[in-house]
């Protein structure tokens, strides 16, 4: 069956489904409900400060917790177009986080060590793409030379599978994909003029 494609409406967060993850991550993990936990919540980073929507005082430690933030960091409340919301200075805090490392099966008798980017610093990255996607694709495209480069912003996903197709075809509207269709989302960019590279060992 020839594959469809189907246009994506996913707002700037998809880059922490499609670039902030290993390839090989094991097939039980992904991203989704992380990226689920932020959008619903508004997690952001932006003018050094962390916000999300406001709930109550657990929920407040629990998004510090997850950022890495200090308790003793003074959560701040306000009000924007009606909507309640909690924010953190970010000033004055590590910039370091630590990483989580695992181990995969490279070779027989070796494992290759790969790591999973710290929440905070998938914040920090979210607002990095927004601010920079359209210089990124800018500067890419001045090079005459690279292999490999970003060429624009990803506006499609290819579906393969019968049902979703036939579930999108009764729509009639612009379709977000959603729930069982994240794993096509290989990509926050559009590549020229190889849309991956393998590294290729050589033995001599």
């Amino acid at each position: 069956m020839p594959k469809k494609t189907l246009s994506i409406n996913f707002p700037i967060e998809r880059v922490v489904l499609s670039d902030l993850l290993p390839y090989e991550v094991p097939i039980t993990f992904s991203n989704r409900h992380f990226y689920n936990f932020i959008v619903d919540n508004q997690v952001k980073y932006s003018n050094d400060y962390f916000y999300w929507k406001k709930k109550d005082t657990a929920f407040d430690s629990l998004v510090m917790l997850l950022l890495g933030l200090p308790k003793s960091k003074q959560v701040q409340n306000f009000e924007k177009e009606g909507i309640k919301y909690s924010k953190v200075s970010a000033k004055k805090i590590n910039p370091f986080t630590i990483p989580f490392t695992f181990n995969i099966s490279h070779k027989a008798d070796q494992y290759r060590h790969l790591s999973l980017i710290h929440p905070r610093s998938q914040v920090f990255a979210v607002e990095f793409y927004k601010n920079n996607k359209d210089l990124i694709t800018y500067y890419c495209d001045k090079s005459q030379f690279s292999l490999r480069s970003a060429k624009r912003v990803a506006g499609c996903t290819y579906v393969d599978k019968k049902s979703l197709i036939e579930q999108f075809d009764t729509d009639g509207e612009v379709i977000e994909v959603e729930g069982e269709n994240y794993e096509n989302l290989k990509s926050f960019f559009v590549y020229d003029k190889y849309s991956s590279i393998n590294p290729v060992e050589v033995y001599i």
